[in-house]
């Protein structure tokens, strides 16, 4: 349908029009202004050459898992590094894949992964603009954007700051002239969806969420409740950067109350930030259960 929607603008035809009319053709609900995409991305493609989105990606991808083999061989465990450097690619296969540059939510989450790769490197202010853009694309990005303009607010960092109120602002303008355009567009009839995206789904649904990794898609649901109980005991690992924690909570908390059972893909915008929380889950465990059993967890030095 985004493929389509492409096309057509590169066919000459507005935005909203093809929108309206991709999604009218699919029997998707247009009576909700949150169905209907936002530009920036489908635009952005039409203009560009049709290679570019590919070599943009795969540069972006490389990028990403460089960057996390290098904080993860520094910061993690030798297990840890295994695990986050195998679900970090895992995680790529979906964001870079075939069907990965027609969705916001892959790119938003490409752009998360590029932020907490500068955040690694303490690069408040590009980390700032990667986040910001990342908003841009898929408003989904908006728990990690809070959790990280909360963050510079503590850290005082006042370059950073500016910079993500600033982007804030010129978000809520653009998305206050695309909600007004999607309103101009809708027709008497358009399709609705019976629920409210406030589902309260809670665990089951946040666990769907941790599926959108292309090693965890198909796993079996131990894995998976394996895989939750190590993202969770990752919140207690002391070398846990402080941006992956605060948005590991900050997800957990919005996909527990908000999503619809299909909508299980918006797991793509933090399954770069569940890889690399889940690479120090191992570190986070050994905390906790030192914590319970001081004596034996330090072993005979320790008795």
């Amino acid at each position: 349908m985004f493929a389509g929607v492409v096309e057509r603008l590169r066919g000459g035809e507005s935005y909203y029009p093809a929108m309206g009319h991709e999604l009218r053709s699919g029997n998707y609900p247009t009576a909700s202004v949150f169905n209907w995409r936002a530009p920036a991305l489908y635009v952005s493609l039409a203009a560009a050459p049709r290679w570019l989105s590919f070599a943009l990606m795969a540069a972006l991808s490389i990028l990403l898992l460089a960057s996390f083999m290098i904080h993860l061989a520094r910061d993690a465990s030798p297990e840890g590094t295994v695990i986050g450097l195998v679900l970090a690619a895992g995680a790529v296969v979906n964001l870079a894949g075939r069907q990965g540059r027609w969705l916001t939510e892959a790119w938003a989450g490409v752009l998360i992964g590029v932020s907490i790769a500068a955040y690694l490197w303490r690069a408040w202010v590009p980390g700032a603009l990667a986040g910001t853009a990342a908003l841009f694309l898929r408003e989904l990005a908006a728990p990690y954007c809070i959790t990280c303009v909360l963050l510079a607010v503590r850290g005082h960092r006042k370059r950073e700051l500016l910079v993500w109120t600033g982007g804030m602002a010129l978000f809520a303008l653009y998305y206050a002239a695309h909600a007004a355009s999607v309103l101009a567009e809708m027709r008497a009839g358009d399709l609705a969806h019976p629920r409210s995206w406030l589902q309260f789904g809670g665990l089951s649904f946040w666990l769907a969420t941790i599926k959108a990794n292309a090693l965890l898609f198909s796993a079996p649901r131990v894995v998976l409740s394996v895989s939750s109980v190590l993202l969770l005991a990752a919140l207690w690992a002391p070398s846990l950067p402080p941006h992956v924690r605060a948005a590991v909570v900050a997800y957990g908390l919005f996909f527990a109350v908000a999503g619809q059972p299909f909508n299980d893909y918006w797991g793509l915008v933090s399954s770069l930030i569940y890889a690399l929380a889940l690479s120090h889950g191992p570190a986070g465990l050994w905390t906790l259960v030192s914590r319970v059993m001081p004596q034996r967890a330090a072993g005979p030095s320790g008795a």
